[in-house]
């Protein structure tokens, strides 16, 4: 295939101190993952750090306190937000501002265990924000369908994050409730969807099978009649979809090694990237800030291997050794 994995790759190594921290991180993360390269320990523990330590102990706080509304620095739509599935999301987040909170607190309590923080620095903190999500009515909040549709892939995300921190298992509940609400028992589409809708339903759909592989730790070994759909409905999908959704598609058949059997829509799919995806760009700031999600993403469909490394377990890298927690 063609090598964007390694020119995206390397554009975002060489301009790395000119880019934004928060954005380095999670792409430097999937760059170990794809690599286990120890390389890029030191930038995500400054990430860890910087980043991820002082707002995972903010809302901790808020947190002890039954306190679950978000910071409005951290909140995701703090303008106008940009297209449909936006001005969506936002509203029910409105309508339900703990929402926003639990997304983002239960995603950072998952880097504090998947980078080892949980046994060491963070252990107090951690054992008592995980007491506090288990009185929580997460199937109360999140299988519904407003969530489903509205929430969508983020959801999906802390749905699974809950059930690797062993706090709730519904993701069984969320999945079948995904299925009754769009799909036919011969697993085709009740009905025509608008396109937000559309692509929010792909957003859930990939990000099943992403979370299902522990985010890039493991082969996906079921869901695949998630797959049978892309494939049915490909051609729909690269109409009516973004360059990151249908990125996300494709990097779906590699995490579930199905590419072969899918051939046909898997190779329709690198070529539309191909075509629609300009390594030049790659030399411009403003692109690799913006575009870091959509550009991970093809660096992990067009690698020639993932190496699906585990952690990496940080608790003892100098640079988290020298926080002093309060």
């Amino acid at each position: 295939m063609e090598n964007f994995s390694g020119k995206i790759l390397s554009c975002y190594e060489q301009h790395a101190l000119e880019l934004p921290l928060r954005k380095l991180g999670p792409f430097f993360l999937r760059a170990y993952k794809m690599t286990a390269d120890k390389k890029y320990y030191n930038i995500l523990a400054w990430h860890l750090f910087c980043i991820v330590i002082p707002r995972f102990l903010l809302l901790h706080e808020k947190a002890l306190q039954k306190d679950f509304s978000l910071p409005k620095n951290l909140k995701k739509y703090t303008g106008t937000p940009k297209n449909m599935r936006a001005v969506k999301r936002s509203l029910f987040y409105k309508n339900n501002p703990s929402v926003e909170f639990l997304d983002l607190f239960t995603e950072y309590l998952f880097s504090i265990k998947r980078y080892g923080l949980y046994k060491t620095i963070l252990k107090k903190e951690y054992n008592q924000a995980i007491g506090v999500l288990r009185e929580v009515n997460f199937k109360n909040i999140y299988i519904t369908p407003s969530s489903v549709r509205y929430n969508s892939s983020f959801a999906v995300n802390t749905i699974f994050f809950l059930r690797s921190l062993s706090v709730h298992s519904l993701t069984n509940d969320l999945v079948a409730l995904f299925r009754k609400m769009y799909f036919t028992k011969e697993g085709e589409l009740q009905k025509t969807l608008p396109r937000w809708e559309l692509q929010s339903l792909l957003y859930s759909m990939t990000h099943i099978i992403i979370a299902h592989s522990h985010y890039y730790e493991r082969r996906v070994q079921t869901y695949f009649w998630i797959l049978d759909f892309f494939s049915k409905n490909i051609t729909n999908i690269l109409q009516n979809s973004t360059l990151d959704i249908i990125a996300e598609v494709g990097l779906c058949y590699r995490l579930c090694g199905r590419e072969n059997e899918h051939k046909q829509s898997f190779e329709k799919i690198t070529k539309h990237i191909k075509e629609f995806f300009a390594p030049r760009d790659l030399h411009n700031h403003s692109f690799l800030v913006k575009k870091y999600h959509t550009n991970y993403i093809i660096m992990l469909l067009f690698a020639k291997n993932i190496c699906y490394a585990r952690g990496p377990l940080l608790s003892s890298h100098p640079i988290i050794k020298s926080f002093q927690p309060k």
